[in-house]
């Protein structure tokens, strides 16, 4: 369900928290965990729309690092197998979805 576009613009009201609970001229960079990437799409698509100078960063473990791996290769990397050490990030293959609006509102995992 994390791939769902209402998944993503649900997970997007986080970034609408961030504005909301902090001054939000004077973020600079926002770190997301990623695990198949709807949070961090949502999040991204939300203040990359009100300030796109604003860097998302996500934050994936080493041994689930599917998103860096396909934002590198520019395609979905599917893994061969995950570390479960952080179990709500350990996929072995970002959305369809996710992976799209990554490419184009995520400045760096």
């Amino acid at each position: 369900p994390f791939d769902h576009p209402n998944t993503i613009a649900g997970q997007g009201t986080i970034g609408m928290e961030i504005f909301n609970q902090c001054n939000s001229e004077k973020i600079h960079a926002v770190f997301v965990p990623v695990g198949g990437g709807g949070l961090i799409s949502g999040v991204a698509a939300y203040i990359k729309a009100l300030r796109p100078e604003v860097k998302i960063i996500g934050v994936e473990p080493a041994g689930a690092n599917a998103m860096a791996l396909s934002l590198q290769e520019g395609e979905r990397v599917e893994l061969a197998g995950v570390d479960t050490f952080a179990d709500g990030v350990a996929v072995k293959q970002t959305g369809v979805e996710c992976f799209r609006l990554c490419q184009h509102l995520v400045d760096g995992v």
